[in-house]
């Protein structure tokens, strides 16, 4: 059973890029998507989760040299938008209003599995200056020198980078966006994590993404049916 699932994900994977041959450009929703930060205050696993907010979207070029054969992949550009309140527990709330643009990563996708493997360190994120926070909480007398921030203040996000930094916590840009299991002309499953920040001392990941992107209903229905009447013909064959 896990060998024929495999296969229809394959498949529609195949069928969808064959269908729009003249469609390299997709654009994903990934709304929903994870981004997660390690911290010692954090209860186990040992991070917070905050979810990408509504419009959320990355673009991406199926046929990035132009000559009409799908398989060199780019990214277009990518808007992240963290907006709403991260649960700290005991320490409060981290309520943010982030947007991060992505670009330039490029990978290869082949056709036969539905797979996007992404060229390592080659995602690049910038984040708009114009990004604020507020806080709830003891987690305010932490993010700054006495007597910290004032509670339900909004601040600038570069006051929280500052803060970080001071942490020993570095940026990693260019990052790798790692490899995507395509279901569906606008969906994918990110297989491994994209990680944007690390300890300077050892490398230890601090931050990173987990994208996703689920297809439109309709489209994974008709791949099954289309499927489905594919068997039939075959059995009366």
């Amino acid at each position: 059973m896990t060998r024929i699932i495999g296969a229809i994900v394959a498949l529609g994977a195949v069928l969808a890029f064959g269908a729009r041959s003249n469609a390299a450009v997709i654009t994903f929703n990934v709304t929903g998507s994870s981004y997660n930060t390690a911290s010692a205050l954090a209860p186990p696993p040992g991070y917070f989760t905050s979810f990408l907010g509504a419009g959320s979207n990355i673009t991406i070029n199926t046929d990035a040299n132009g000559d009409g054969t799908v398989g060199d992949v780019s990214l277009v550009n990518g808007t992240l938008y963290l907006s709403g309140p991260t649960d700290l527990g005991d320490y409060g709330t981290f309520n943010s209003t982030v947007t991060t643009y992505l670009s330039g990563a490029t990978g290869t996708l082949n056709t036969g599995t539905g797979q996007i493997a992404w060229n390592a360190l080659t995602a690049v994120y910038t984040t708009d200056p114009g990004s604020t926070f507020f806080c709830t909480g003891a987690i305010c007398t932490i993010l700054a020198p006495p007597p910290g921030l004032e509670e339900n203040t909004v601040y600038p996000l570069s006051v929280y980078t500052d803060f970080v930094a001071s942490q020993g916590v570095v940026p990693i840009d260019p990052f790798s966006l790692g490899t995507w299991q395509l279901t569906g002309p606008a969906g994918f499953q990110a297989l491994n994590a994209a990680f944007v920040a690390q300890v300077a001392a050892n490398g230890t990941p601090t931050a990173w993404y987990v994208f996703s992107a689920v297809p439109e209903p309709g489209f994974l229905a008709l791949t099954l049916l289309g499927l489905g009447g594919i068997a039939l013909r075959a059995r009366k064959a």
